[in-house]
């Protein structure tokens, strides 16, 4: 692999030197290595008392040869006649002191040496930090920068000096630079999103005085797709809208706020977003669900801010619309502004309904949406341009998808439901759209198969006979424990986007189909990140824009709610 350095490939550097000398000499045989100490690790340390154990690392190394602490042999091991490692005992030694290492061929031949301070104040050679750093999760694409606390050997430095492997153990293609302070070395090369890549850090590096590494330095990172932003910690309940200019603005809770924010240009670093709270968390079944107006103004359904659903915008104004045992919001609007926040209450689905003013109560239109069974949990919503009023929901007793709908334009709401799938426990964690043609599309989760599921119907939508079905991806063992799952379904040019997490892997999937998705393999899944999900805490919250680039807020395993685009 190339390097912005005079070096050859790892594995031919040795040999090309060797050929260099051949075609100098005549076509003799070249002369062996000189034998020389180059560099020991650690270079310095404080006085522990105890033992250290110390590399060499120089040409010529014979093997039986030993390191030499002030002409004391010291018991060595040969590693190759590059590397040498003994242990070295600091009891008895003047503090501070500085010892010579050297090293003794079986020929007796005696090498330069190197220093080695054992002093209070040591600092020995080392790598000061690393990015990315150990067990984070870079952006599709990042290099690899290795920051030491002394400045290196420029002679030292060779295309092996940081290697690179993926998961599958393959060795990754890249070059080696550092900076005019030397004390900085860079790894560029390819490095795609959603896998795991080990970096290694060559111990014979070396300052100009004889420092060392005291060994390779290793660690592990993963990369995701594309742009990834940590927003805040302890998140749960992810939305996500694009505004009118396609940016996106979200909204969670934490532990004790409830969150909203949004962007400015790229929205690729943490400095761009800018997060306010709308109001303090009342418990642990707070339940939040967000849409987005012509103009761009943000609406919110919360439940449990006191005893029923409430309405909310990010400036502060909030009204409770109903009362009861309230759980799980869906809120949607159409470029008009008409508002429809749907939600479960006392086993029941209900809606509500506001056109204006909807900062008061009283402009509030509640019916009763569906009574049969116990239904009304994990909703979604979608209000076409014209009024009309659509949403998926689970009915819990016998574990249906079920579907309703208020024709346009739904000024006073009368409902229409049925099912949409009735095999097995399915229906948890559904996200519905509507395209330009008036067809619905909706995504659930098959808990009896452990199946992700997208369904299609253009007619007869109450019934399951209207609606064609295909599973998208295994993503659990069979009966699993769904908790809290929800999958997120949109509409972008160049199809159908979907995400959601894949349990048996531990990873964030996405899947993409540009037509006949019912059609067994029309979806294409990939993993958006490798970071391990919560248990428990399967939210996500997809959207395409118009340039077919997918935005996602979802929860990662720390709690810590993240801005994916890819």
């Amino acid at each position: 692999m190339p390097v912005t350095r005079c070096f050859a490939s790892a594995w031919t550097t040795r040999a090309l030197c060797l050929l260099l000398l051949l075609s100098c000499s005549g076509g003799s045989e070249p002369s062996a290595p000189r034998f020389a100490l180059l560099s020991i690790g650690p270079s310095a340390t404080l006085p522990t008392g105890g033992t250290v154990f110390l590399t060499a690392h120089g040409t010529g190394f014979q093997n039986g040869a030993v390191i030499e602490r002030d002409s004391t042999a010291l018991q060595t091991t040969f590693t190759s006649d590059t590397r040498l490692v003994a242990a070295i005992s600091l009891q008895g030694i003047a503090v501070p002191d500085t010892l010579t290492i050297r090293v003794r061929n079986p020929d007796g031949e005696l090498s330069n040496g190197v220093p080695f301070i054992v002093s209070p104040d040591a600092q020995p050679f080392g790598i000061d930090s690393t990015a990315p750093a150990s067990a984070t999760e870079a952006n599709a694409g990042t290099s690899i920068t290795v920051y030491f606390s002394e400045a290196l050997d420029s002679a030292s430095i060779v295309d092996t000096s940081i290697v690179v492997h993926d998961e599958t153990g393959a060795e990754v293609s890249g070059t080696i630079s550092s900076d005019a302070g030397g004390r900085t070395l860079h790894w560029q090369g390819l490095l795609p999103g959603a896998h795991q890549y080990t970096a290694s850090v060559s111990d014979e590096l070396r300052t100009p005085s004889g420092g060392g590494l005291g060994g390779p330095a290793t660690w592990s990172f993963l990369t995701t797709l594309g742009v990834t932003v940590p927003l805040e910690p302890d998140a749960v309940w992810p939305n996500l809208v694009l505004g009118s200019n396609g940016l996106p603005r979200v909204l969670y809770r934490t532990s004790s706020e409830i969150r909203v924010g949004g962007c400015t240009g790229s929205c690729d670093t943490r400095a761009l977003w800018s997060l306010t709270d709308v109001s303090p968390v009342t418990g642990s079944d707070d339940y939040l669900s967000l849409a987005i107006d012509g103009a761009d103004n943000l609406h919110l359904g919360l439940v449990g801010l006191c005893c029923g659903p409430t309405y909310a915008t990010p400036a502060g104004q909030m009204v409770t619309i109903d009362d009861g045992s309230v759980a799980y919001t869906s809120i949607g609007t159409n470029a008009a502004g008409t508002l429809h926040l749907l939600y479960y209450n006392n086993t029941d689905l209900h809606g509500a309904a506001c056109s204006a003013d909807c900062g008061t109560a009283t402009n509030w239109q509640v019916t009763a949406v569906d009574t049969s069974g116990n239904a009304g949990s994990f909703t979604s919503v979608v209000v076409e341009p014209q009024g009309g009023v659509h949403v998926t929901y689970f009915e819990n007793d016998s574990g249906d998808l079920r579907y309703a709908v208020c024709a346009s334009p739904c000024t006073t709401p009368t409902w229409s439901s049925g099912p949409v799938d009735t095999t097995g426990r399915v229906g948890i964690g559904s996200s519905l759209v509507l395209d330009g043609t008036g067809t619905l599309h909706a995504s659930w989760v098959d808990v009896t198969a452990g199946d992700v599921v997208y369904g299609t119907c253009a007619a007869a939508c109450t019934t399951v006979n209207g609606w064609s079905r295909t599973v998208v991806e295994h993503i659990a063992e069979p009966g699993f424990d769904v908790k809290l799952y929800l999958t997120s379904l949109a509409l972008g040019p160049n199809g159908l986007e979907l995400s959601y997490y894949d349990i048996l892997r531990g990873q964030l999937h996405g899947a993409s189909c540009a037509s006949g998705c019912t059609t067994p393999g029309a979806w294409t899944t990939f993993a958006v990140s490798l970071n391990s999900i919560a248990s428990g805490l399967r939210m996500t919250s997809l959207k395409v824009d118009n340039a077919g680039q997918r935005h996602v807020l979802w929860i990662d395993r720390d709690g810590v709610a993240r801005y994916t685009r890819y």
